[in-house]
């Protein structure tokens, strides 16, 4: 799709469209601003915030609480690390599609209905009475999710001009790590104190509280006069463009494979942690949050190399990090 017109140019920008084979020229840049104030940018902020968070809770809480569920609902390890598996095939599966839509249908409505999923399948996990039908809610709930985490980055583009959005995007990366790092220590504590049904009660109702501020405070942010794809052949023409970058696809296949190794070792540490070391839900969670800090503490230093070296020579070093790291933890203890 063509630059938002919160984007500074020096010309007009003329776009096509295969699905109505008329030429749209998008004009002053700063013409879309004009509607929103300060107060309402802030606004819009604090729900963007609150949204960006609903990924990252919804996967770590769980964690130190697989145990638990196994117990509860009286299964085996490998079904319960299903949850987390479906949970991110179907997340990522799902902004696929939900960026088209929200193109298509608008932002508000789209993070509308993604929401009353997300609050809905919250519910439905809560008061799962075996493995099957949990796993079946995380896989919808996931899709709920993860229509919030891409229509916010639609809405940054819509309501921020350039300098402003570069500041808006990097304050919602940086929490992402904390929030991160802070959700298996609120799941370990409350699966200790009240069990784990309650982890989805608790972000049910945060949710829930964020859907009204939605529906009360959040307009329709998308620029109507912006091309958006409409056909197959659109969606198939941008995934053809992108796949064409070689260095895309690189870093995709990098970045799918670390984190495919973190989510591993999630998926495996409630169990060994709880089983093999004795460890608490709620010390197995500090321990998840700890974990997770690291990897907080190693985006920070890689932005620094960053200004110094070439990205990509960043990005092997890295590499040899974890094939070292992973080359130790094979050692028993």
């Amino acid at each position: 799709s063509p630059p938002a017109k919160t984007d500074s140019a020096m010309a007009p920008i003329q776009v096509t469209s295969h699905s109505t084979n008329v030429a749209e020229t998008v004009g002053d840049p700063k013409s879309s601003m004009m509607q929103y104030s300060r107060a309402k940018q802030v606004l819009l902020f604090v729900i963007m915030l609150l949204v960006n968070v609903l990924g990252p809770l919804s996967t770590e809480a769980q964690v130190p609480a697989l145990q638990n569920i196994a117990d509860d609902l009286n299964t085996t390890s490998q079904w319960v690390q299903l949850t987390i598996t479906i949970y991110m095939l179907s997340f990522g599966a799902s902004q696929l599609f939900f960026g088209t839509l929200s193109d298509m249908y608008g932002r508000r409505s789209t993070l509308i209905v993604g929401l009353v999923i997300y609050v809905a399948t919250n519910v439905g996990c809560a008061l799962a009475p075996n493995i099957a039908t949990l796993n079946v809610f995380r896989a919808i709930q996931a899709m709920g999710s993860g229509a919030g985490m891409v229509i916010v980055y639609a809405i940054a583009r819509d309501v921020f001009q350039q300098d402003d959005r570069t500041r808006v995007l990097g304050i919602l990366g940086g929490l992402r790590p904390i929030v991160i790092a802070a959700s298996p220590v609120f799941g370990g504590s409350v699966t200790a104190f009240l069990g784990w049904r309650y982890i989805f009660w608790i972000i049910g109702g945060l949710s829930l509280l964020l859907l009204v501020m939605v529906v009360l405070w959040l307009p329709e942010t998308k620029d109507p006069s912006t091309v958006h794809i409409t056909t197959a052949r659109d969606y198939f023409d941008t995934l053809k463009v992108l796949v064409k970058k070689r260095v895309f696809v690189g870093l995709v296949l990098i970045s799918g494979a670390v984190y495919a190794g973190v989510f591993i070792m999630f998926n495996e540490f409630s169990f060994v942690m709880e089983n093999r070391y004795g460890f608490s839900e709620f010390h197995t969670g500090l321990l998840c949050g700890a974990i997770v800090f690291g990897l907080m503490i190693g985006s920070v230093v890689s932005i620094g190399f960053v200004r110094c070296m070439n990205p990509i020579s960043v990005v092997c070093i890295g590499i040899v990090q974890i094939f070292l790291a992973g080359i130790i933890l094979v050692v028993p203890i």
